[in-house]
């Protein structure tokens, strides 16, 4: 289960056990209050949504090692409530300026367009900024990866 309060701060809470409720991590990322949480239907994946005007999804699927996978920016109001679809690809936000936004939450879609606008894979420095800890390796099966540098 997880939780979202005023205090900006987003607790997991482990609920198998109906007499003891014990919280697992505490997220924080978020600048104001947090005013909705969402799980994936594979519960892997958390959206929260903010009186700061973002949603941040994060990579719950290891509770230990819970990180921020992406913050989306571009609404114009505060972010009342978020909710993915069923199959966790997308994701919705309902903002306080009666709008809705339907944001692409799948790193598949996204390497896709990144390989047909760019005719390239990443760049080492590319992959360290969006990939941090992972090793480097191909996202556009077509083209070559960048050799590494000689000293």
């Amino acid at each position: 289960m997880a939780s979202g309060s005023d205090d900006k701060i987003i607790i997991l809470w482990d609920v198998t056990d109906p007499k003891e409720t014990t919280s697992i991590k505490a997220l924080s990322g978020h600048r104001d209050p947090v005013t909705s949480v969402a799980f994936s239907s594979d519960s892997k994946l958390l959206a929260s949504g903010s009186w700061d005007s973002t949603v941040i999804v994060w990579d719950v699927s290891n509770p230990e090692h819970s990180s921020n996978f992406l913050s989306l920016t571009g609404t114009t109001h505060w972010v009342q409530t978020v909710t993915f679809n069923p199959n966790g690809k997308q994701l919705a936000s309902g903002n306080f300026d009666h709008t809705t936004i339907l944001w692409d939450v799948d790193p598949e879609s996204w390497i896709e367009k990144i390989c047909a606008r760019t005719n390239r894979n990443f760049t080492r420095a590319e992959w360290a900024q969006y990939f941090p800890g992972e090793e480097y390796r191909k996202t556009c099966e077509q083209w070559p990866l960048e050799p590494e540098s000689t000293p």
